[in-house]
C-alpha cells in the first residue's frame, strides 16, 4: 500500500491530496475534448487504464484545524449524495 500522499505548502494552508480510488469514464465526460487526441496522449505515455480518472479529497490543515473537502461523483453512476 502507498502511504505517501501528496502534500503542498500554500501559505499558512498545508493541502494534502488523498486519493480515493478512480472511475472509468467516457471522453464525452469531458469537455472540448477530442477524442481521438485524448487517445493518441494516453498511446504515448503508455497509460494502462484507459479513460480512468483518478478521484481526490483534499485535506487542508490550517492554525490547527482539518478540513476535508470531498465533492463526490455527484450524479455519476447514481451516487448522488441525499
Amino acid at each position: 500500500m502507498n502511504t505517501h500522499f501528496p502534500t503542498r505548502d500554500l501559505g499558512d494552508l498545508l493541502v494534502t491530496a488523498v486519493s480515493d480510488g478512480y472511475l472509468q469514464v467516457g471522453f464525452e465526460m469531458l469537455a472540448n475534448v477530442n477524442e481521438d487526441r485524448c487517445k493518441d496522449i494516453q498511446r504515448r505515455v503508455q497509460v494502462t487504464e484507459h479513460n480512468a480518472v483518478n478521484i481526490h479529497a483534499f485535506l487542508i490543515r490550517r492554525n490547527g484545524k482539518n478540513i476535508l473537502i470531498d465533492s463526490g461523483a455527484g450524479g455519476l453512476k447514481g451516487w448522488e449524495g441525499n
